[in-house]
């Protein structure tokens, strides 16, 4: 009986996950998740609350994994010399960013593309914000005598997220990894040139 509703739950959200992705989570049916499911729309609010709900189920495990991932990159600003900073090590971060986008393609691109109108619509503002607090702290690990606006560092962490957005907009696979030696070539020298002055 149990495997039976968890069948059924999950087969709600993998039709969803489609519909979602297809027209946004504003323009998504009920209706038309429930067709595709083979359900009841109310046997749907069984398992759910409302759409929201449903759309926030989908990608609560993604979500999460992306807040780890914020709380985990606070833990590696610790104080470090500026020569400390390599392309390696950036190319490393980047590496890690593309594999997840990769592996979490479809939550992520609802994310970032679909989540108008839901309680998700401004996570990747909050993503934001995280990413900006961390690139603060971490200028400050390397010179903490240099203070750098938060403006100019929510600039670059938005510039970040842009390029992400690209990629998953535009992105063919084979140009990916001339891509994120690029992104990682551009970002090193950009950092290093701004952590370097007044030295």
């Amino acid at each position: 009986m149990q495997y039976a509703k968890d069948e059924i739950r999950q087969r709600i959200i993998d039709t969803a996950r489609e519909e979602f992705l297809q027209k946004g989570f504003e323009k998504a049916s009920i209706r038309t998740i429930t067709a595709r499911a083979k359900t009841a729309k109310s046997n749907l609010y069984n398992y759910f609350q409302d759409k929201d709900d449903l759309f926030y189920s989908l990608l609560e495990s993604t979500v999460a994994r992306i807040r780890e991932g914020l709380e985990m990159a606070k833990r590696f600003n610790v104080p470090k010399e500026i020569h400390e900073y390599t392309l390696e090590s950036q190319m490393g971060v980047i590496s890690v960013v593309n594999q997840f986008v990769a592996e979490n393609y479809t939550d992520v691109r609802l994310l970032l593309f679909k989540a108008q109108g839901s309680s998700l619509e401004n996570f990747k503002y909050e993503i934001l914000e995280a990413f900006t607090d961390n690139m603060c702290s971490w200028a400050k690990s390397i010179r903490p005598d240099k203070e750098l606006s938060r403006l100019f560092v929510q600039s670059v962490c938005g510039f970040y997220l842009s390029l992400i957005e690209q990629a998953i907009l535009y992105g063919k696979a084979e140009e990916m990894p001339r891509f994120q030696q690029e992104f990682a070539s551009f970002v090193y020298h950009g950092w290093k040139g701004v952590l370097q002055q007044g030295r």
